[in-house]
């Protein structure tokens, strides 16, 4: 197979290596068909050299995106944690106002029916202190009106009187002489 006749190496620097001749023969077409394939070969070998290169990269790559995204994932998760918490936090406390504010208008809602019950119990005894108000000034009116007529009778009974004594004052020095009947 070896196609290269092999010399005796010669030293060719003063390090010590050795360099070797080769002599050329003709290229025979099996010869040219061997170097050929060796070449493709050779090309093969570079093309699935850096294929496995490639895919070495690419492993690396998507092992590097893979912890980025376990690392995303886990950001997320503590972030959504953390959010669902606040939420759930502000919830409870929404919550509590909520049952708070129903105490409260259950509250108020009591209270208001006790206030328009009082405010109705009051109406009825204002309406009743009314109605005796004006039964009580109508029977201020009667009496006043009563008074008024003792009062010009007072004063007619004062003025009969007056004149009756004026009349006996008269009838002293003057008797009263006594009035005719009439015969009918």
């Amino acid at each position: 197979m070896a196609s290269k006749s092999k010399v005796p190496a010669t030293p060719a620097s003063s390090n010590g290596s050795y360099e070797q001749l080769h002599i050329e023969r003709p290229k025979t077409p099996t010869t040219r068909s061997r170097i050929d394939e060796k070449n493709a070969l050779i090309s093969l070998n570079n093309r699935l050299a850096a294929i496995l290169e490639r895919k070495s990269q690419l492993e690396d790559e998507n092992s590097l995106l893979s912890k980025e995204l376990v690392t995303e994932r886990e950001n997320t998760i503590q972030t959504l944690s953390l959010l669902q918490k606040t939420y759930d936090n502000e919830l409870e406390e929404v919550r509590k106002l909520l049952q708070e504010s129903d105490k409260d208008r259950a509250r108020l809602d009591l209270n208001q029916e006790k206030l328009n019950k009082e405010l109705n119990d009051t109406s009825n005894r204002l309406d009743k202190k009314a109605k005796e108000c004006k039964k009580f000034a109508d029977k201020l009116a009667q009496a006043e009106d009563e008074i008024g007529n003792l009062f010009t009778g007072l004063q007619k009974a004062n003025t009969d009187r007056d004149k009756l004594a004026n009349d006996k004052r008269v009838n002293t020095y003057y008797p009263i002489l006594p009035k005719k009947v009439k015969k009918t």
